[in-house]
């Protein structure tokens, strides 16, 4: 299967060869002069991705020449470089391709959205008023709506910006966009890797199953029967579930459906006798919980269009064929969400108070586990691939090695007794593996029983309990918690994986310089730890005016900027700013690492400047990345 996937298989720049003639002509017929960069050429996508994507890129790029970038008199005016820059780029991120199509022009102006829109008729004057900035964005993809004065080759004809919505998600993709007037436009596409055989989860929902796409789902949440209340409310008519200290819109996928057995309101006066299912799902920057009756199985599917007679349901992608033979529909979350009118949790008030969000931004997202009773352990959720519970007599044991004969081949397993200092495990019937990723080798962790997922501090000790595969040591519920270092952890248990990893850039006479600004003492210490381990220098900042002090009064002296993006005075996403800008700087690569990685995170790191997002504690992609960059520059400094 894997071999004919791959043979599906076409890079990008089939699609991104036509765009430099594309921006060169219209240039050229605008009056205008634009560069057009392009970066990530050799990502791949399935062949019929490829050629579906054609159009609606060559919309947004032409939208980018006439709508964003302005005449050289314009840019003059305005203090910049007369030649406009429109960077189209491709890349990977969680299992998906990101496109963005990024210009430095005007910017889009969410005011005079609102009054295009009231002019046209698309909305009344008091809902222009009540609505958001972001809001206001989202107009540019209503049927008919046009910034254009007058009607050109180019612009204006009322074929626009819907059709580029509507065919990106037909591919089961999504559109967004983030704009600052007078510095530019980002418009980010997301869309699967191939459309023929796509990981699912079978649901069920009144007597019938449906899939969802794995690639959005977030986490599966199972609420108790006596928790129900405490976790389930309604607000303003609007259920949302309690999830981590976080309000997440909910919808009852029956109701969005118009299925026959609805269970009715779940307000203060229903009582519920079962634990509910909810699936996190996520689209675009919208982060919601789909309610369902139970779960199946998950399963790769191949995809079949709908029939013409369902072609106009808004919550349905597709369909499929189960191995039994019996249909399955395929949920369209981004339909969901559109149908449900839900909204971006900043516009709903649902997020709690302001510092609230800050303190979330501030802590780690934790698995925690017991290994006996008396331990318990934590480890970060964004190094955790996905959590299986499998029976005890399915481990084997080959040349001393623990083994599960997983997904067709051979996984290896760790047992935490083995190799730090903890109690043995428990015999039990059923365990749990951790699967996570280390120098492009999946293993499991037996994770004998699971406790729960928390947002925690990073107030962590890193002294009492440290040694190899323990970075520290925090204190939850009463209990003394440690904090693993899975890096550490499988370079004790398999110290032949770690031999023939290869050398680190730079030579005998000088080591690599890194610069790294971060605030957390506890992050600060173990990215040094990383980074120092691979022979780099370090030279560590508490905050972002302390390491652009740094780097502004040694120009020469850095190859890499590794930084923080929640800090004091300032932020990582100002000091990118601050280095791409100044010419003496702006070759610098710079990295965030962050626990603020998500989609509306990196748009905004990418526009700042910022070439790569990282997870805070993945140590292997850390040290791939910053490798990778240093070796280029140190590959540009040679030639």
């Amino acid at each position: 299967q894997e071999t004919i996937m791959q043979a599906r298989m076409q890079p990008i720049d089939t699609v991104f060869g036509r765009f430099p003639r594309v921006v060169r002509d219209l240039s050229n017929a605008l009056g205008k002069q634009c560069e057009l960069r392009l970066e990530g050429t050799d990502v791949e996508l399935d062949k019929s991705i490829i050629e579906a994507i054609g159009d609606p890129l060559t919309h947004l790029v032409r939208n980018a020449v006439d709508h964003g970038i302005e005449s050289p008199q314009q840019r003059a005016q305005l203090g910049k470089p007369a030649k406009g820059t429109i960077v189209l780029r491709a890349y990977h991120q969680a299992g998906k391709v990101n496109i963005t199509i990024t210009d430095n022009g005007r910017g889009i102006d969410a005011v005079r959205l609102r009054e295009k829109a009231v002019a046209r008729g698309l909305i009344i004057a008091e809902q222009a008023r009540d609505m958001s900035d972001r809001e206001a964005l989202r107009l540019i993809f209503r049927p008919g709506f046009s910034m254009a004065e007058k009607v050109t080759d180019v612009s204006g004809r009322g074929v626009g910006m819907d059709v580029v919505k509507t065919n990106i998600e037909r591919l089961g993709g999504t559109v967004g966009v983030e704009t600052e007037v007078g510095a530019g436009t980002t418009l980010e596409i997301r869309l699967p890797l191939t459309l023929a055989i796509v990981p699912s989860l079978i649901v069920r929902c009144g007597g019938q199953r449906f899939a969802i796409p794995q690639a959005s789902i977030s986490e599966l949440v199972r609420v108790k029967a006596e928790e129900t209340r405490s976790r389930i409310q309604r607000i303003h008519d609007a259920e949302v579930i309690r999830l981590r200290g976080e309000l997440l819109p909910l919808v009852r996928l029956e109701r969005a459906l118009g299925l026959a057995g609805d269970r009715g309101p779940s307000g203060k006066g229903a009582l519920v006798q079962q634990a509910t299912h909810v699936i996190v799902v996520e689209t675009g920057a919208l982060r919601y919980g789909i309610r369902v009756d139970g779960l199946h199985d998950s399963e790769e599917i191949v995809v079949k269009p709908l029939g013409r007679h369902m072609q106009d349901c808004p919550c349905l992608a597709g369909a499929t064929i189960l191995g039994d033979g019996r249909v399955a529909m395929i949920l369209d979350v981004a339909g969901i969400a559109a149908h449900c009118r839900l909204a971006l949790p900043d516009e709903t008030g649902l997020g709690g108070e302001s510092d609230d969000a800050l303190q979330r931004a501030e802590n780690q997202t934790m698995l925690l586990f017991s290994n006996d009773p008396s331990e318990w352990f934590a480890v970060p959720m964004d190094l955790i691939l996905r959590v299986e519970r499998i029976r005890s007599d399915q481990i084997d044991s080959v040349g001393g090695q623990m083994v599960l004969q997983y997904r067709g081949s051979s996984l290896p397993l760790l047992s935490l007794d083995q190799h730090i200092r903890a109690r043995s495990r428990p015999e039990k019937p059923r365990v749990y593996v951790a699967v996570y990723r280390v120098l492009q080798r999946e293993v499991g962790m037996i994770v004998p029983e699971l406790v729960d997922i928390r947002q925690l501090s990073t107030d962590v000790d890193t002294a009492t309990f440290r040694e190899p595969g323990v970075a520290g040591s925090l204190v939850i519920d009463g209990r003394t918690t440690r904090l693993l270092d899975l890096y550490e952890l499988t370079e004790s248990a398999r110290p032949d994986w770690f031999r023939s990893r290869p050398a680190p850039p730079g030579d005998a006479e000088r080591r690599p310089v890194v610069l790294l600004a971060e605030d957390s003492e506890f992050f600060r210490k173990q990215l040094t730890a990383y980074l120092a381990a691979e022979h780099y220098e370090v030279v560590a900042c508490a905050d972002g005016k302390e390491a652009w002090d740094a780097v502004r009064s040694a120009p020469k002296r850095f190859d890499l900027v590794v930084t923080d993006v929640e800090m004091p005075r300032m932020d990582g996403l100002e000091l990118a700013r601050h280095i791409k800008t100044d010419p003496a700087l702006s070759h610098l690569p710079v990295i965030a690492v962050t626990s603020l990685a998500g989609e509306e995170d990196t748009r905004r790191g990418k526009a700042a400047g910022v070439d790569e997002y990282l997870i805070k504690l993945d140590r292997d992609q850390i040290v791939e990345v910053t490798s990778r960059y240093l070796r280029a520059g140190a590959g540009a400094d040679r030639g």
